[in-house]
């Protein structure tokens, strides 16, 4: 089972199969948003015609032979070849030509069929796409001792940021973690968190150790001193919420010396014209940065069910008390999304309720089932693609790729995504599910930023 981890309040697992026998991996799909070189002037002014290159990445190295079909404006398969040594693929296209992947994975009694599509591409793009990450290399191993069992907790968890213990159920026992080097902050000393949750998973108590040096071989972090359960001021105010608004939720991602910590989460609802949600910082001065993401359930569809949702993710450079948005600013939402074919050919059905000319590109997860086989389609899409949409022809060399004749389609997932940090859909493309990265905050650059989102269709791990 793959995971696109930390997207949105739900997890998204999107259950993208592994290559080369490796059966968890992890989509980035693009580069770093938030540190994304900016078009050039060449870039921009684009010929008509020219070449466009794909990279294939798992575990940080090249995939060869993975089949890859170039498909001209029309949806028309142009060529079809497979990566080469370098994970790699050119071509020559017209703008708004588009390029896809198809991966097989067989294990168990269902086969895994995953298609990948970057549609609307054009000349001078050099596109990765990343399955997974490149293996963590070991800093240290640290044991750590809970301070005790905390009122009210269920379970617990231990965290070095990047690598973590959860559903601990003594907190009398000693936990060892594995720290990679990625958990190293910019001093490359690591921090640990623990937290106390109750039976929902809300935060009951926290505690921390901080700058926990790295001396080789195994390092034995002190006990824990005491669960702490005050927090430093924080609080999100939202204003001009829309009518069909249900409810806000909002994670917490908090950054120590650079490395990513999942915060205390909160919620609640609005009442007259606007909601005020509190939460708070772990206390101590150990949070350098603050992300967020604030999720705005939206009713859809007649009659109206809670079914959408609306997104923000943030970033600020310090730790500000108070976070305000103006929500009549949200990208317009999505009342129904469907899934059929045409021709073989997968399409993509959704009623917006305006336009999405401000955003920057479109996210999609088409999925169905056929016999033992388990099918995925991740689709980057420029922001102005029109329902219905009909995908490029898979061609017959790669026939079981397509919709057969009695597949069972799930509602897809359609994210419209707008980052004063993304300069368009040419950089939309190139980033795809990277945008995200293994949280919903990862793709912000370090100064800060803002992202606006509308979900709609299958929301998220449903």
């Amino acid at each position: 089972m793959t995971h696109v981890r930390g997207l949105f309040a739900i997890a998204l697992g999107l259950g993208l199969a592994a290559c080369g026998g490796n059966d968890e991996v992890f989509v980035d799909g693009g580069g770093d948003a938030g540190n994304e070189d900016a078009p050039t002037d060449a870039e921009i002014d684009a010929p008509t015609m020219g070449t466009v290159t794909l990279t294939v990445r798992g575990m940080g190295n090249p995939v060869q032979g993975l089949n890859v079909v170039w498909n001209d404006p029309t949806g028309a398969v142009q060529t079809q070849e497979t990566t080469d040594v370098a994970g790699m693929a050119s071509e020559t296209i017209m703008v708004g030509s588009s390029v896809s992947i198809f991966v097989t994975v067989n294990g168990g009694i269902t086969s895994q069929l995953i298609t990948i599509t970057f549609l609307a591409i054009e000349p001078g793009d050099n596109l990765v796409w990343d399955f997974d990450g490149p293996p963590p290399v070991t800093a240290t191993t640290a044991t750590i001792t809970l301070p005790g069992a905390q009122s009210g907790a269920a379970t617990y968890t231990v965290s070095a940021g990047c690598t973590e213990v959860t559903d601990i159920t003594n907190p009398t026992t000693p936990i060892t973690l594995t720290i990679p080097t990625a958990c190293l902050g910019t001093d490359q000393t690591f921090d640990i968190v623990a937290k106390a949750l109750d039976g929902s998973g809300a935060e009951v108590g926290y505690d921390t150790a901080s700058d926990v040096a790295v001396t080789g071989g195994a390092t034995t972090v002190p006990a824990l001193d005491a669960w702490q359960t005050t927090y430093g001021a924080l609080t999100y105010t939202l204003t001009n919420p829309p009518i069909d608004a249900t409810g806000v939720g909002v994670e917490n991602h908090f950054r120590l010396d650079g490395v990513h910590f999942e915060g205390p989460g909160a919620g609640g609802g609005f009442a007259g014209g606007m909601a005020t949600i509190r939460s708070g910082y772990w206390n101590g001065g150990i949070v350098d940065r603050l992300q967020y993401a604030i999720f705005i359930g939206r009713t859809t569809g007649s009659p109206a069910v809670a079914a959408g949702a609306s997104v923000l993710i943030g970033g600020r450079m310090n730790t500000p008390a108070a976070i305000t948005h103006d929500l009549s600013t949200l990208l317009p939402k999505i009342d129904s999304a469907s899934m059929g074919a045409a021709g073989g050919r997968v399409q993509l059905t959704w009623a917006p309720t305006g336009s999405f000319a401000t955003a920057d590109g479109a996210l999609m997860l088409a999925t169905w089932t056929e016999t033992s086989e388990r099918h995925q389609a991740f689709i980057m899409a420029p922001p102005d693609v029109a329902s219905p949409l009909t995908m490029p022809v898979v061609p017959d060399a790669l026939m079981q790729y397509r919709p057969g004749a009695s597949p069972t389609f799930q509602p897809p997932t359609l994210i419209f995504a707008e980052g004063d940090y993304i300069a368009g859909y040419d950089i939309f493309r190139r980033v795809g599910w990277g945008i995200f990265g293994d949280n919903a905050t990862d793709g912000l650059p370090p100064n800060g930023g803002l992202l606006r989102a509308t979900l709609g269709g299958q929301l998220p791990g449903n």
